[in-house]
């Protein structure tokens, strides 16, 4: 995520904009179970996904075209986590796998 956030900001400073973080929190887990984690982690990526199709879709509207090829390179990543292996992964995780 670090990587990602980092992205963003060398594409703001590159058009001479100063970004500042805020604090950011890691997202609590009720228990120590590997389903529960998996399941806060997808969660959580989806999240940020909308976030950035938000993103996107605000750029197209104020007609922002040098911000397409930054906001075009995440949706690919989206996919991969919430994909056709998707389901398969959760039932390896819940011990069901076929």
């Amino acid at each position: 995520e670090i990587a990602h956030a980092n992205e963003f900001i060398d594409h703001l400073l590159d058009r001479d904009h100063h970004p500042a973080l805020g604090p950011t929190s890691a997202p609590e887990i009720e228990s120590g179970s590997v389903l529960v984690t998996f399941e806060t982690a997808l969660e959580h990526d989806r999240k940020v996904s909308e976030s950035i199709r938000s993103l996107y879709r605000a750029c197209e509207t104020a007609g922002d075209l040098d911000s397409r090829p930054l906001l075009s390179w995440f949706p690919r990543g989206v996919r991969s986590a919430s994909g056709p292996n998707h389901g398969e992964h959760r039932r390896e995780v819940r011990g069901s796998a076929p």
